[in-house]
């Protein structure tokens, strides 16, 4: 992932490389895990994970949102999964299973942030830049 976004921005490297190289964490329900975070392992499907996906994406403006990548994430999301009706969890408890910085763990991890990352109003945001 890293090699494709280097290349992209400093080697004139294609949209297309980064989000194939992207497409190897995205999960069959379509949202991200496999450590595309490098400080959570976990290979199930989160928020957070996702969110970083959409970060990708944004930076190197690829809005195709007839691309599957972005069907997959949107799909996730239209879901609800890890959704409790206001804000998608930031911690979820496969977390625990796998290797993870501190602040993902279930038991020991902060949640007092989870109504700010990602909010719905962020996924409306990011959503809308795919024609969502």
């Amino acid at each position: 992932m890293d090699l494709a976004r280097w290349q992209y921005h400093f080697e004139n490297g294609s949209k297309e490389a980064v989000v194939n190289a992207l497409s190897y964490y995205q999960n069959e329900d379509g949202g991200f895990g496999h450590a595309l975070g490098p400080d959570a392992w976990n290979p199930n499907s989160s928020p957070i994970q996702t969110w970083y996906a959409t970060e990708i994406l944004r930076e190197i403006n690829f809005t195709d949102n007839s691309h599957p990548v972005i069907k997959g994430i949107l799909d996730y999301l239209a879901s609800g999964k890890d959704f409790n009706g206001r804000y998608w969890y930031n911690i979820i408890e496969s977390n625990d299973d796998y290797p993870h910085a501190p602040w993902w763990d279930m038991v020991t991890g902060s949640t007092a942030h989870d109504d700010y990352n990602p909010t719905a109003w962020y996924w409306q945001r990011t959503c809308q830049g795919f024609g969502g």
